[in-house]
């Protein structure tokens, strides 16, 4: 499964041609004519289309970063990610011919992200949504009142608010609060086979990995994306041969605390 990025390099219709397992990710931006633009060119883009529309509900801004700052960067001073800007008619209706940092932080940030956002995205597709970003299980309740399919636990890795709880902390809260309703997801600080041991259980069911495949992807290439990959499962899969797991139904809370 492949989740690509609203601000990607590549066009969602560039990428629909090289991957089947997609879905797409979206922020939640203060112009909902481009939002919309965007669902219904996953819905129709590159034989059956995303699958899935995953919306980060909990980051109207960017986040304080220290690194950035201290370098005089920030991600609107350059013109990079923009494949799915600079190929949307609607965005080349309204606000070409020119491209802005200001325009982009426009469209992909809202500083009052509200429940009607979620109940916007979720009238005018009918895709499974699955909300990245619950550290709350009232949050996740709610989003599951209102016709999210899918909870994906994450705090971006600390990157935005620090200090934010831990997203494996916020995990177990959120696995009893939803149940058997909707799939628990989780990403934030997977680096290794033991985090996906934890993850799952914890009630996870399924995990991201982000940053170690674009390490992988910087030094190496695809070939950098596969190495990574492949050592992560090898590690997982030991992880479990070491604490007596023979299938992943076996993976339950309790595993993490026998003696």
């Amino acid at each position: 499964m492949f989740i690509q990025s609203m601000v990607s390099t590549y066009s969602l219709e560039q990428v629909a041609t090289a991957h089947s397992s997609r879905w797409l990710h979206l922020f939640i931006g203060q112009d909902p004519d481009v939002l919309k633009s965007l669902v219904l060119r996953a819905e129709r883009s590159g034989g059956s289309g995303f699958s899935a529309i995953v919306p980060t509900l909990d980051r109207p801004e960017e986040g304080w970063r220290a690194q950035n700052l201290s370098l005089c960067v920030s991600p609107y001073m350059f013109h990079y990610g923009l494949g799915n800007f600079i190929s949307d008619p609607i965005v080349q209706q309204k606000y070409s011919p020119l491209l802005t940092p200001q325009i982009i932080r426009y469209l992909t940030c809202k500083p009052h992200i509200s429940i009607e956002d979620f109940r916007y995205l979720r009238s005018i597709t009918k895709l499974p949504i699955i909300v990245k970003g619950v550290l709350h299980s009232e949050d996740a309740k709610m989003l599951i009142d209102y016709g999210a399919d899918g909870i994906i636990v994450s705090n971006h890795g600390g990157r935005h608010l620090d200090g934010a709880i831990g997203a494996l902390d916020a995990l177990p809260s959120i696995v009893d609060a939803v149940g058997l309703h909707v799939p628990v997801m989780f990403d934030s600080g997977i680096r290794y086979g033991a985090d996906i041991f934890k993850a799952l259980a914890l009630g996870a069911k399924m995990v991201f990995i982000g940053r170690p495949y674009l390490y992988g992807l910087t030094i190496g290439g695809e070939t950098g994306v596969r190495h990574i990959t492949e050592n992560i499962v090898a590690d997982f899969d030991l992880n479990l041969g070491m604490a007596g797991i023979k299938n992943l139904s076996e993976l339950l809370p309790n595993t993490l605390s026998k003696q």
